[in-house]
């Protein structure tokens, strides 16, 4: 490879890297302004979170003062709520909402037209306007309220009449706890803002703590807060560090509906600048609200760092010059890089010719280390065994054997490297081989044994013998027959002879008596017929006898010539 492409890669490797190092340290930053960002976000969480339970904890001071006093005045209420309203800048309204019954209406509604006068329990018509409510079972009216001024035309109001305030009011009495609404819009204000209904239920204090009394039975009313909520993120601002305000924030109620969920909002998507987000589900009030916070300008800004730039810069400038010096050495090396390279080659030339001569070696060789483990497997022992050299290499060679050379073969290695007694290296002896499919065969195995850079090696050479086996099989066969046949030879000429004698001496016997004078003319007259089947029947034997003997030497030849 020529320096001037070395040095150029080398240029190109060092701008990659530089580049690296640049969007590694911008992630390291990004994720340092993410921990920074999720700290000022949780600062301004629970800081949010302690300014809601502060205002909350009013609608408790007003269930406890309507528990101890059994009749509480209007004039009380107004005392009592006053300052509470002074110091808390969020709340909107504190209100009284007493529990009427049907029997009860008209004895409340005269009792508060002493009062105010006109008092009636009302309700909102389509039209907007408030009119007299219906009959009902029971109602929800605001009695007390404060301030008043701005809210005149709520006393009245019987908030069980509203779907959605009725649903509110039915969760806080049967759960019997503080429940909020979803937002309102406050039209009595000056800026446009959300703000939320909180209601606390009053029930009867000489209520018995395990009596199964039914929540509308002892229920006194509620009390009820509005709350603004643009003031109360605004006042929980006031107790925070400089650097979280720099932080904004969006609130969401999760409980309402997709249209009504955003309660507060200090950004939207033209004015993020990274899309790095804090979020923190939580629940107030038995509502489901989430704060989102995410980072402004000066918060950036705050967190900046020129440290991955100026790393770039320098990686840059170095790169540069390491492939100034490195083009100047390349030059002064080429000609010892030409030198190695010839060297090179002609050890690669004959690294060459011995894989070849390996590989079209008739014999398959095996080489294994210390352990058993085959690391090379030629082409004539792939044939041999029916393995690809894949398949064997890296596994023990005992694979290659059957029972018991398979189950001994690691401590014969194992004697042999504590005693250093050669029993099977070095020498030529017939052993059983197993192939790939689990057949077994014989074969002729050399084991020799070398050592190169202090590493052991064992050389095994292998020759697949089972074509000879089966020649000198057929040989000894060929042998076994031959030699029967020649024994069924001898033992048939015994009884050839053994059994012709017999007929034979019959014969000659009878015949002497044929051919006497005196006899001749009884043997024609009386015992021509007798001395007729002395004769046919040993002929006959014999004849069988015949047949016997050319059946016998015609299987013995066959068996001879296979």
């Amino acid at each position: 490879m020529k320096p001037k492409l070395i040095s150029g890669i080398v240029l190109i490797v060092g701008f990659l890297v530089s580049v690296s190092f640049l969007l590694f340290t911008l992630d390291s930053e990004r994720h340092q302004l993410t921990n920074a960002l999720q700290l000022a976000g949780e600062r301004r969480y629970y800081s949010l979170y302690s300014e809601l339970e502060t205002h909350f904890t009013i609608l408790e001071s007003l269930n406890s003062f309507f528990i101890a006093s059994e009749n509480v005045s209007r004039e009380a209420f107004t005392v009592f709520v006053k300052s509470l309203i002074e110091k808390h800048k969020a709340i909107q309204a504190l209100e009284w909402i007493p529990r009427v019954t049907n029997d009860e209406r008209q004895i409340f509604e005269k009792v508060q037209q002493s009062e105010i006068s006109g008092f009636m329990i009302t309700e909102r018509h389509s039209q907007g306007k408030m009119v007299r409510r219906k009959q009902s079972s029971e109602y929800y009216p605001v009695t007390f309220v404060e301030p008043m001024a701005g809210n005149e035309v709520a006393v009245g109001f019987d908030l069980a009449s509203n779907k959605v305030r009725l649903k509110t009011l039915n969760l806080s009495r049967n759960y019997r706890s503080m429940m909020a609404t979803s937002r309102i819009r406050l039209v009595q204000e000056n800026q446009a803002q959300f703000g939320i209904l909180v209601f606390m239920p009053v029930f009867q204090k000489n209520r018995l703590k395990y009596a199964k009394v039914s929540p509308a039975q002892d229920l006194k009313g509620f009390a009820l807060g509005v709350f603004r909520l643009t003031d109360l993120v605004t006042k929980s601002k006031t107790i925070m560090k400089l650097e979280d305000t720099r932080v904004l924030i969006n609130l969401y109620d999760r409980s309402a509906g997709s249209e009504n969920q955003l309660l507060y909002s200090e950004f939207n998507k033209d004015n993020i600048k990274k899309k790095i987000f804090y979020k923190k589900l939580f629940t107030i009030a038995g509502r489901r609200w989430e704060l989102i916070a995410t980072s402004d300008q000066s918060f950036l800004d705050h967190h900046f760092s020129m440290i991955a730039w100026m790393g770039f810069v320098f990686g840059i400038f170095t790169s540069i010059l390491l492939s100034f010096f490195l083009y100047t050495q390349l030059q002064i090396n080429e000609q010892i890089k030409n030198k190695v390279e010839i060297r090179t080659e002609e050890l690669r030339n004959s690294e060459l010719k011995t894989k070849k001569v390996l590989k079209t070696s008739l014999n398959g060789m095996i080489t294994i280390d210390s352990r058993g483990i085959v690391d090379y497997l030629n082409p004539a022992g792939e044939e041999i065994f029916q393995y690809k050299a894949e398949e064997v290499l890296g596994n023990n060679v005992k694979m290659l054997m059957p029972e018991p050379y398979h189950s001994q073969h690691d401590q014969y290695l194992e004697n042999y490297h504590q005693t250093g007694v050669k029993k099977i290296i070095g020498f030529d002896r017939e052993v059983t081989g197993r192939r790939k499919d689990g057949t077994e065969f014989p074969m002729r195995l050399a084991v020799g044994e070398m050592a190169f850079e202090g590493i052991k090696t064992f050389v095994g050479v292998v020759l697949d013998i089972t074509e000879q086996k089966a020649a000198e099989q057929d040989l000894i066969t060929s042998k076994e027959l031959a030699e029967e046949a020649n024994r069924m030879k001898t033992e048939f000429l015994n009884t050839m002879s053994h059994e012709l004698r017999t007929p034979l001496t019959v014969i000659l016997g009878n015949i002497s008596e044929l051919t006497d004078a005196e006899s001749k003319q009884k043997i024609r007259s009386m015992f021509l017929t007798r001395f007729v089947r002395l004769i046919v029947r040993p002929a006959e034997r014999l004849v069988d006898q015949v047949w016997d003997w050319r059946l016998q030497k015609n299987w013995s030849n066959s068996m001879v010539v296979r």
